[in-house]
């Protein structure tokens, strides 16, 4: 095995070992969709009950883990999905590779981007969809790829099968099939062999008919096709609004935990500010190559441009149009990071001067040990405050507490309720204190971080 070789096998195992020790880390109430969404839809299902507007293929699969386990094991069965996922992922990055003509030291340098990179690590991990999903794109990616060389009757399976399934998981799904279309169009053929593009986009857009059935049952049966909440009206905002929902969008893309929201003591304190500007610089330097390499190889990768643009194009409407979801944005580039990561990696890999190549060398190597530091940080962080949910919970249970239940923090309103069984009031939209809330009262339990009082029948659960 060669010195190349040695560093994938390096890289693999590193990322499968850190993996394996944030599944029994990260709790199930990670970015509080699986214990708002996932999981009761799961639940759902078990009962024969479908009115749900997430597309049930993911769902359905953590529905499953019901029927053979219980407690703790169901919910490290829970996150082994994604994990799973994960590691069917890295028995198709090799082929990936081939396709966009790598040699050992690209592969090895997109290999540690995407393995390492903060959402990589926590959505291999968590209940969410989108492993799963970057799965199903990779796996189309290498259809339509291995169509177009060699097209057969099992070729034709693979385009229609894997489309489905990719809609299925999850409803962007419809996006990434357009940018795959536009993928096709964009790759120059002969003459000869614009029939084969065309028979590609028809079995591509069967598969995408197959999934219909689910937004026309949600349209029926619960007024919206798509999906489950009301998006504003898009309205003009000041720069200085923009300026401060790019600043927030970019620390949410790279999941890097914003400054104002850490709260350490002491020497922690410090460390924390030194990670920080370290961060943001590494990352900085990602973005500006990142942005340089699209221009510099846009005309010969404009293929793999073309997959990327309905996705950029929709979180570009979806936050600094109508002022949604900035904190969403890297999780919905997440299944497209590879085609993202390849033109850094070309970049990177065509720069003459030694010195400045292991320059970038060692920033990936950062970005890499940042990452997973950003990665343990945040499942430490969320597990701490779970953990005190959890604590919360079964003293609530132990004096049968019944009556109203408010509290003043976004995340608790997620994930109690489901412990708890019963609606937990927060009456804001976005994930800051609710200072209308009045933690006063009958004080009956606390936490490191909580409070816990009563007044009548209402039970006011504060964060500070």
């Amino acid at each position: 095995m060669d010195k190349d070789a040695k560093v994938i096998v390096g890289i693999i195992v590193t990322a499968i070992i850190i993996r394996i020790f944030l599944l029994f880390i990260a709790p199930i109430s990670m970015f509080a969709d699986p214990v708002i969404r996932y999981i009761p839809d799961a639940e759902k299902v078990l009962h024969g009950n479908f009115s749900f507007h997430d597309m049930p293929l993911f769902i359905i699969l953590e529905a499953f883990w019901m029927l053979l386990l219980k407690g703790k094991l169901l919910w490290l069965a829970w996150k082994s999905t994604s994990f799973i996922f994960f590691i069917a992922i890295l028995f198709l990055l090799p082929k990936v590779f081939r396709k966009f003509n790598l040699n050992k030291k690209e592969q090895i340098m997109l290999l540690a981007l995407f393995s390492f990179s903060t959402w990589s690590i926590l959505l291999s991990v968590t209940i969410m969809q989108d492993m799963m999903l970057a799965f199903f794109v990779l796996a189309l990616f290498l259809s339509i790829e291995n169509y177009l060389r060699n097209p057969k009757g099992k070729g034709i399976a693979g385009l229609i099968f894997f489309t489905a399934l990719m809609i299925l998981t999850k409803q962007t799904g419809y996006l990434l099939l357009a940018g795959f279309i536009l993928y096709i169009l964009s790759k120059k053929v002969n003459k000869t062999e614009i029939k084969k593009k065309t028979k590609i986009i028809f079995y591509l857009a069967i598969g995408g008919l197959l999934t219909i059935f689910w937004p026309i049952k949600n349209y029926i049966t619960l007024g919206k096709a798509f999906i489950g909440i009301h998006p504003p009206a898009p309205s003009i905002h000041s720069v200085a609004e923009y300026l401060n929902i790019f600043i927030k969008t970019y620390h949410y893309f790279w999941e890097i935990p914003i400054l104002e929201k850490v709260s350490l003591q002491g020497i922690f304190s410090n460390l924390y500010v030194l990670f920080y500007i370290s961060a943001i610089l590494v990352t900085a330097i990602i973005s500006i190559i990142t942005v340089f390499a699209l221009i510099k190889y846009g005309k010969k990768h404009k293929g793999y441009i073309a997959i990327l643009l309905p996705i950029l194009a929709f979180i570009f409407y979806w936050i600094f149009v109508i002022f949604l979801g900035f904190n969403d944005a890297g999780r919905y580039l997440f299944p497209l990071l590879p085609f993202l990561f390849l033109f850094p990696v070309k970049f990177i890999s065509e720069i003459k001067k030694p010195l400045i190549k292991r320059f970038f060398y060692l920033v990936i190597v950062a970005f890499c040990i940042l990452s997973v530091i950003s990665a343990l940080g945040i499942a430490l962080h969320i597990r701490n405050t779970d953990n005190q949910i959890l604590e919360i919970n079964d003293a609530l249970k132990k004096i049968n507490a019944t009556g109203t239940f408010v509290t003043n923090d976004e995340f608790t309103s997620s994930a109690l309720p489901y412990y708890l069984k019963q609606p937990v009031i927060f009456n804001l939209t976005r994930n800051v204190r609710d200072t209308s809330v009045p933690c006063n009262g009958e004080h009956i339990f606390f936490t490191k971080d909580y409070d816990v009082f009563r007044e009548g029948d209402e039970y006011r659960v504060c964060r500070y």
